[in-house]
């Protein structure tokens, strides 16, 4: 009876327990009347630099996922952990002394806590090392920055911060403080928001597939930086407090600008249940639609959203729930920037009015803190005093030699030495050296450990850390050593390889880069031009292996997606001494159609670069692809002293002068020039006015004046090639902003619009073709077919207009020939937004049976595409004909 009555305390107590962490886990952090939980309104404000900002996005071509599964491995990865009510509290050794000061660094870090990349870390392979903890009770988050957890459990980070999840996580300025004279500022990623903000977790997908849900919040993403702005709500500026005095215009003595905090909307167009066949990608996808991406770091990998680690959590597992977005939903689909969503009663409390104790002096506020001079002051560190606190300081550590970064044989020895120093004598120092994950060589604790020996080929990452005797460390000094097999029979290393030629890549419908044929990579491939329009064969990559190779060999892996286009069937490989010179063929042959690497050997040669030519494409189809090429061979002795290689020529665009707005329908001056340091003449050139923008390629020189008709953002590109088939690496660009002319109604231009489909048309008795109808030219018709019988009624033209309008009206004029067949009498006219669903005609009527033309006005419609239905003919005759239709409406 006594035991009956306990075990049921126990079920509550551990089903009570189980309750508090799920819902850790199933909730989202901070209050919810924050910016990143509010819904991009229909009428939001666009940003006005939004078409720049779009222009920065689109540098790469689609969205991916930074998770467990990514080729950067705990560099940018989030792993999350939530600490139990009785989880320990662990003091933390940091590398800053701030988080010391505030006591931000004792922690309650559940046993399972491992920081992202730890392994790679404990291999001197530097990572960021992100971590978050969160507490049981959701009361606090520490985010962790260059996190390390040794062997023995014992875990330390160059940087802590702390963050009240009952804020906002936004409004709360992030700890900075004066020491020894140096500003210094507390934040754990370089946009100084938490790293919770934007991060989709497992249990939230979860949850929302099982509730059929969504993702109720904006997500954070990462991509190169560019630019100069900077936008709530990623940071505040505080340019009026003690902390940022000296810093106005920068983020606290942080780093400024770089877009961050740009909103950034998926057209809600987008359809979201068929671009992945994954529950967890249409969740994503609807979230960006509904709340938007913000801008929350610069990850210089394209752009990338931002899910959970979850390598160390053997339960969870993203795969089946959501897969990376390559080539799924593409960045031109996002449609603006807009103007941060502040919270309804968005109003950040004054530091000396908060009811935290932020200075860490025991006292709260005004009028206990004596910091305090109001309740409205803003600055609980100083209050005006300058106080400098005595803090412990990092020592600096620094590697004396190597100087710089090594390539040796396998067996060569290097020397290391080094130095360290405390800027507040807190001694002895203690040092660690490690020498790379593989190399064989362990750890060593001697500040000059002198000459390693390196056996075993790859590249490794030498660290050198130094600590002082209270326990803060330096940021870690590296050198990179490359360690070749002097003897052959081996793949030459890959990490000094450089590109010097190729003559086609794709960039634009795909990652399809030429680099990426050596990138060591094989889920990467170069892939020749086939966006817009194909590059015919032969096709050929030449590399510089970065040093003097006796070559017996290559091998070649085709594409590893299941995909065959183009892999290669005859090639030619070359080998030579000086990038200019290539001599007789090595090899040449023909590859076997299939996924597998494929090995060719031949009689040693000596040589620098390397050059192979893909003759033919095993389907016939004219494009070259390759996962990874690599060369067999080890160092040659040979010192080869001749380094004329073919120097790519230059190409500047002398008008327009600097990036334009135009209004459509207006021209723009194009004007180029180009030179060629070797002076391999002739010079040839392309001008390309971007994609959208319906104008041909050009060759000439100077194109002079062209006509922007689509309103748009276009990136205009010049490039040079010289007479061996060398191109400028880096054309010149113009980024040409085509906007609405004016609210008034005018006649569409025509040159962008494209015929989708017609129901007859005659192109054997006369020249009847349907693009008749809009070719400009009065004199020619569209007609239906009559030579050797005819079409009945009714017939129908569809035609998209080459971008979107609010169309009001169009225009009519029969055939003037002075023949009245086909001649037009009662009529249905449609707009369209997809060219898919018509809905209801926007005009219907009969025509007077005349050869003037006719208008027809409207209610003004948002669509892309028309369509116009010819129900009857005026004599009575199965026929339509049109000399010319026009459409009438202003840009949407």
């Amino acid at each position: 009876m006594k035991a009956f009555k306990v075990y049921p305390v126990i079920v509550f107590f551990l089903l009570f327990l189980i309750g508090v962490i799920v819902e850790a886990h199933a909730e989202r952090f901070f209050q919810q009347n924050n910016s990143w939980y509010e819904k991009i309104p229909v009428n939001a404000q666009t940003k006005s630099d939004s078409a720049q900002a779009l222009q920065a996005l689109r540098r790469a071509p689609y969205i991916s996922i930074l998770n467990d599964a990514q080729q950067w491995p705990g560099e940018y990865n989030v792993p999350v952990f939530y600490a139990r009510p009785d989880t320990p509290i662990t003091t933390v050794q940091t590398g800053s002394p701030a988080p010391a000061i505030l006591g931000w660094n004792k922690v309650p870090i559940p046993p399972e806590a491992v920081p992202a990349g730890n392994e790679d870390m404990l291999n001197g392979q530097y990572r960021d090392g992100h971590m978050v903890i969160v507490s049981a009770d959701k009361k606090y988050a520490w985010d962790f920055f260059a996190a390390l957890k040794e062997r023995n459990g014992a875990i330390s980070a160059y940087q802590i911060r702390k963050w009240d999840l009952r804020g906002d996580g936004v409004d709360q300025p992030y700890w900075c403080q004066n020491f020894n004279g140096t500003q210094t500022c507390l934040y754990c990623r370089v946009s100084a928001v938490p790293l919770l903000h934007g991060l989709v977790t497992y249990d939230e997908v979860v949850n929302a597939i099982n509730t059929d849900g969504r993702i109720n919040h904006a997500i954070g993403f990462g991509m190169g930086q560019i630019g100069a702005d900077s936008s709530y709500p990623v940071e505040i500026k505080y340019a009026n407090t003690e902390k940022c005095k000296d810093n106005p215009d920068r983020l606290c003595g942080g780093y400024s600008g770089g877009w961050y905090g740009y909103r950034y909307q998926l057209d809600p167009n987008f359809n979201c249940d068929t671009f992945s066949p994954l529950k967890g990608n249409q969740i994503i996808c609807k979230a960006l639609q509904e709340y938007g991406m913000i801008y929350v770091e610069n990850t210089g990998a394209g752009v990338s959203l931002y899910l959970e680690d979850l390598d160390n959590q053997p339960n969870k597992k993203w795969n089946g729930l959501v897969s990376n977005f390559v080539g799924g939903i593409p960045t031109d689909r996002f449609i603006r920037a807009v103007e941060p969503v502040y919270p309804a009663n968005y109003q950040p409390l004054p530091e000396c009015s908060d009811g935290e104790d932020n200075d860490g002096d025991g006292f709260t506020d005004y009028p206990n803190d004596p910091q305090c001079s109001s309740p409205q002051d803003n600055d609980e560190y100083n209050s005006g005093s300058n106080t400098v606190i005595s803090v412990n300081l990092s020592p600096n550590g620094v590697i004396n030699t190597p100087s710089s970064n090594m390539t040796i044989n396998v067996g060569d020895k290097v020397t290391f030495t080094g130095s360290g120093a405390d800027p507040d004598n807190n001694l002895p120092l203690t040092f660690k050296w490690r020498f790379g994950a593989g190399s064989g060589i362990a750890d060593s604790s001697i500040k000059d450990p002198g000459a390693v020996q390196f056996n075993i080929p790859g590249t490794y990452t030498v660290t050198f850390t130094v600590t002082d005797n209270l326990g803060a460390f330096s940021n870690q000094q590296a050198r990179v050593i490359t360690v070749g097999n002097p003897s052959s029979g081996g793949a030459i290393s890959k990490s000094n390889w450089r590109l010097i030629y190729v003559d086609s890549q794709e960039s634009v419908g795909e990652d399809g880069l030429a680099a990426n044929a050596f990138d060591n990579n094989p889920a990467t491939f170069w892939h020749t031009k086939w966006y817009g329009e194909n590059a015919p064969l032969p096709h050929e990559i030449q590399i510089d292996l970065g040093g003097t190779y006796d070559i017996e060999g290559f091998r070649y892996l085709p594409r590893q997606d299941g995909e065959a286009n183009g892999n290669i069937g005859q090639y030619e490989f070359y080998i030579s001494k000086d990038g200019n010179n290539w001599g007789s063929l090595i090899s040449t042959g023909t590859f076997a159609n299939t996924s597998a690497e494929k090995e060719v050997r031949f009689t040693k040669t000596t040589g620098k670069y390397i050059r192979l030519r893909a003759l033919t494409e095993v389907n016939g189809n004219p494009w070259t692809s390759i996962a990874e090429l690599s060369v067999i061979g080890g160092l040659s002795s040979t010192t080869v002293t001749s380094t004329s290689v073919n120097l790519p020529p230059n190409g500047v665009i002398n008008s327009p002068s600097s990036n334009i707005t135009v209004n459509a329908g207006s021209t723009v001056n194009f004007t180029g020039s180009g030179t060629d340091p070797d002076n391999n003449l002739p010079l040839t050139f392309k001008w390309r006015f971007g994609i959208g923008s319906g104008i041909a390629d050009s060759t000439a020189k100077d194109p002079g004046a062209v006509q922007f008709n689509v309103p748009g953002t276009y990136t205009a590109s010049f490039t040079v090639t010289d007479s061996r088939g060398l191109s400028d690496s880096t054309p010149a660009t113009r980024v040409i902003t085509v906007v609405k002319p004016t609210t008034t109604s005018g006649l569409i231009p025509k040159t962008s619009w494209r015929l989708i489909y017609v129901d007859s048309q005659e192109t054997v008795g006369e020249n009847g073709a349907a693009v008749n109808a809009f070719d400009n030219n009065p004199a020619t018709i569209w007609h239906t077919k009559w030579y050797n019988g005819s079409a009945s009624l009714p017939h129908e033209i569809r035609i998209d207009l080459g971008g979107i309008y609010s169309v009001d009206g169009f225009r009519y004029l029969p055939r003037q020939d002075g023949g009245v067949n086909g001649r037009i009498g009662k009529y249905k006219f449609y707009v369209s937004k997809d060219g898919v669903n018509w809905g209801t005609p926007v005009s219907t009527g009969v025509f007077a049976n005349t050869v003037s033309e006719k208008e027809i006005r409207f209610k003004k419609t948002t669509g892309r595409y028309i369509r116009l239905k010819a129900l009857t003919e005026v004599n009575g005759k199965p026929w339509t004909s049109v000399a010319e239709l026009s459409v009438l409406g202003i840009p949407y």
